[in-house]
């Protein structure tokens, strides 16, 4: 729970990488400009590197982003238990970065893709945006005057011939998505699917100059591309009240576009007056001066949610991960609340959801590396106190679930050997209460595999316990085959 507003225009289907685009009001705060598309905007499937004062920042999508400390060509991770890596090929004049789980991609001095190879090893959280059986994601060229992809292409086997499907990219004269187009190799005069994007101009009502205006899912009939969805976006100006340059204000998806087109009443959805939309918008956001929302209104007016922010007095407090630092307190339209106590990292430690007189209370704690330990239930929590730091919660001593979590602390896995990794899932427990005893659910080895810079670690062995004293084990074990000398999974048995 971060206060962001956030909007998504998934595009048309592709299986090389999305075709649409992501919006959170707070994206280019915490992440500096450098997707295609606008302001708070992500354009799916163009990972990319920018820079923030002394950090070099690696976008994969909105929600993953790899923060690197540099000093020269020195690139050090910042985050908690990161894996990642960062370095600056000089014999080729490109950035090299490794992900967590394996993810390779090459970037030009100025951040932008050449050549990114998806890891796809199980459990290594793979995001939907890239698909998981697939070889080679690689963009062709770049505009040479705008350093923008021209095209990205996937290589997919098929019965003993590779297809090759394609996303080619256009772009406006300033440098903005235009359209991405959906192409195969077996038939590559022929396009598949389509999106087109358009902007906000100069003297336009609802948005500031390059905001994102509508994004259009097209279909193609003969040889003419005809616009089949269109999700439409209003936007504050700067100075206008409730909200801020840039902030997303109405957000219509295709069949709110479509009613508010066929409105008798409205001549031009795009001339409309916002109280027009309004009886339309699927979503209409407030911010405060902090630019965090603080009413969302869906399905038309239907419901609204409120969220308000509450900053603990020592909210510069980076030591602790079990010490709040932001209370965020969600009503919803029937008028019950969430209180959610966040640590610096945004992690909730406590959420408290109130309807009335009853209280369902669920809390965690983290390790260091800002990893989970454990989990109580509402049935195992008795009181917290929001006045201290660490919420001073009071747990049940043998009555209410308990979930914890051990991570191994070295790594004995080898290529060849099943064993541990430090920082990864080593066993689940559960118990009755705080000093209720712990019984075994499960525990994970894992193998390595090392494929030129990128080195991970598939679970290699997945135990379970079946009975009520953590005994009666059932053991998977898995195999796997390779793609050539990558990460890429081509085969897993078990």
């Amino acid at each position: 729970m971060t206060g962001a507003a956030e909007y998504a225009v998934p595009g048309a289907t592709s299986t090389v990488a999305s075709m649409g685009g992501k919006y959170s009001s707070i994206w280019n705060e915490q992440n500096p400009s450098g997707s295609s598309l606008a302001t708070n905007w992500f354009a799916g499937g163009q990972p990319y590197i920018s820079q923030c004062g002394d950090s070099v920042v690696v976008v994969l999508d909105l929600y993953t982003a790899y923060w690197f400390d540099s000093a020269g060509d020195t690139y050090t991770p910042n985050q908690f238990g990161s894996r990642a890596s960062l370095i600056f090929d000089t014999e080729n004049c490109q950035f090299l970065f490794v992900s967590d789980c394996g993810d390779v991609g090459c970037f030009t001095p100025q951040g932008n893709t050449l050549q990114f190879l998806r890891a796809n090893s199980p459990d290594q959280g793979i995001d939907a945006e890239w698909q998981p059986d697939g070889r080679l994601l690689q963009l062709s060229q770049t505009f040479p005057t705008q350093d923008r992809a021209a095209a990205m292409a996937r290589d997919m086997p098929l019965d003993g011939v590779t297809i090759t499907n394609i996303n080619t990219y256009e772009y406006t004269a300033a440098g903005q998505l235009a359209a991405i187009t959906y192409l195969r190799s077996i038939n590559p005069t022929s396009g598949i699917s389509r999106t087109t994007f358009c902007y906000y101009g100069e003297n336009e009502e609802h948005g500031t100059v390059g905001d994102l205006k509508t994004s259009t899912d097209q279909l193609l009939v003969g040889t003419t591309w005809i616009d089949h969805k269109t999700h439409y976006c209003r936007y504050y100006r700067a100075g206008e009240s409730g909200g801020f340059a840039h902030g997303l204000k109405y957000a219509l998806g295709p069949e709110a576009f479509e009613r508010l087109r066929q409105d008798p009443q409205v001549a031009n959805p795009f001339l409309a007056t916002d109280t027009q939309v309004a009886q339309y918008a699927d979503f209409f956001y407030v911010y405060d001066e902090d630019q965090r929302v603080v009413q969302s209104t869906t399905q038309a007016g239907l419901l609204i949610h409120t969220f308000s922010y509450e900053t603990r007095d020592n909210s510069s407090d980076t030591e602790n991960l079990n010490h709040w630092v932001l209370k965020i307190t969600t009503t919803a339209p029937d008028g019950s609340q969430t209180m959610a106590f966040n640590n610096f990292l945004g992690q909730t430690l406590l959420r408290d959801q109130v309807s009335g007189s009853d209280h369902w209370i669920d809390y965690y704690q983290f390790d260091e590396n800002a990893r989970e330990t454990l989990h109580a239930s509402p049935a195992a929590v008795i009181s917290y106190n929001a006045a201290d730091a660490d919420l001073s919660v009071v747990l049940r001593s043998h009555t209410g679930l308990m979930d914890w979590t051990d991570y191994y602390t070295e790594t004995t896995a080898t290529p060849t050997v099943p064993g541990g990794v430090a920082g990864y899932v080593q066993s689940h427990a559960i118990s009755a209460g705080q000093a209720g005893d712990r019984v075994l659910q499960s525990t994970i080895t894992y193998i390595q595999r090392v494929a030129g810079v990128a080195t991970i670690y598939p679970v290699a062995e997945s135990t379970q316990y079946r009975q009520d004293d953590g005994t009666g084990a059932i053991t998977t074990r898995y195999a796997y085959t390779w793609f050539d000398d990558t990460a890429q999974m081509e085969q897993r048995t078990r």
